[in-house]
């Protein structure tokens, strides 16, 4: 993993825009958050436990369902996502608490510790610790996932011109991702259920804006080499607006897969 790639979540508010915007450009209408929820009774969740939890985008959406008095434990790498977490979890009426880490091969709970654990946009990021979420999930334990399909982006990449640079993006997905998914939880879950969620996203020529701070947001996570700094490079920038207004919108791939998983072995 690249020593700049979670630059981009270390500023919580940028990457909430981000968020809206996305929601904004996207041709699939319905909310994500819905599809990986919808038909689940989740009052019975007494503890739970979300790793890469950010800003709270899916804490938020989980806390609304469960029993008041339930404990929400968030964890990840970028402490600034403490007070934005903590603060979605307490508005649902819920107990957070953040830990501030950076998930790799352990968790530092024991066996049997969470009613529910929850992973959005990160198992490829520490795929490694799938065993570890089957051993600290109680016996009726419930894991629910959100992940990318492994050409996701690679539009972003073509309009910016740097296609050729993209094999970091598609070796991150592969380690988790829509197609390996399924195959990687199921020797940890007896039941693993996948929901697809098929979505691209469109940016017009008056979404200029909205394009260019979309690569500046993910450039750092899709390629090798990132940008040094934290503005988009003006030649990527002007490659970017060259493809807008030659094409007159520019599709980024966007499909991703919820996975539900019950029976922790």
């Amino acid at each position: 993993m690249s020593p700049h790639t979670l630059r981009p979540f270390e500023e919580p508010e940028r990457h909430e825009a981000i968020s809206s915007m996305l929601a904004r450009r996207s041709t699939n209408r319905e909310d994500i958050r819905q599809a990986l929820l919808a038909g689940l009774e989740l009052g019975w969740a007494r503890d739970v436990l979300e790793l890469g939890c950010g800003f709270g985008f899916l804490s938020e959406a989980v806390a609304a369902r469960l029993a008041p008095g339930a404990r929400y434990h968030g964890v990840d790498a970028c402490a600034a996502n403490a007070v934005p977490f903590t603060r979605r979890v307490a508005a649902m009426g819920r107990q957070p608490s953040f830990l501030h880490l950076r998930v790799a091969r352990e968790l530092p709970w024991p066996a049997r510790t969470f009613d529910l654990v929850l992973c959005s946009w990160s198992l490829y990021f520490f795929p490694a610790i799938i065993t570890e979420i089957a051993r600290v999930l109680r016996s009726g334990g419930l894991l629910l996932a959100i992940t990318h399909d492994e050409r996701a982006f690679s539009g972003l990449l073509d309009a910016a011109g740097l296609a050729a640079q993209g094999r970091e993006a598609e070796a991150l997905l592969r380690r988790f991702s829509a197609q390996n998914g399924a195959s990687l939880l199921a020797p940890w879950f007896r039941r693993v259920e996948r929901v697809d969620y098929p979505n691209r996203l469109r940016f017009g020529l008056e979404h200029e804006d909205d394009l260019l701070a979309y690569l500046t947001f993910k450039l750092p996570v899709l390629l090798a080499e990132p940008p040094p700094g934290p503005a988009l490079p003006p030649e990527v920038a002007a490659a970017a607006r060259a493809t807008l207004c030659a094409e007159g919108e520019v599709w980024v791939e966007k499909d991703d897969a919820c996975f539900r998983c019950w029976e922790p072995r």
